[in-house]
């Protein structure tokens, strides 16, 4: 079984850590060391196009913050969507 996710905009999180095996343990109070860096419409994004974290330009209202040297870095994608209306089941 596939699901199929119609998203209206992707964001991509950095999340500062101190070693790889630092999680995330509440994903609404994220704390000082993980922000939105970028939303992205999905009508616009383009596969082979590349996106850089940490360029200082901002993106639909978020600020993509130039990344400090030595410091680690995990960065996160999630997908959003604008859809309200659920439907409960499909007929053909």
């Amino acid at each position: 079984m596939s699901v199929l996710c119609l998203c209206s905009y992707y964001q991509l999180l950095v999340h500062r850590v101190k070693d790889w095996s630092d999680t995330i343990s509440d994903w609404k109070n994220f704390g000082p060391d993980f922000y939105i860096t970028a939303q992205i419409p999905a009508a616009t994004v383009n596969p082979s196009k590349v996106f850089v974290v940490g360029d200082g330009e901002s993106y639909n209202g978020y600020h993509n913050k130039k990344l400090l040297n030595g410091q680690k870095y995990m960065i996160h994608a999630r997908g959003l969507s604008t859809m309200t209306k659920v439907y409960s089941g499909f007929s053909t």
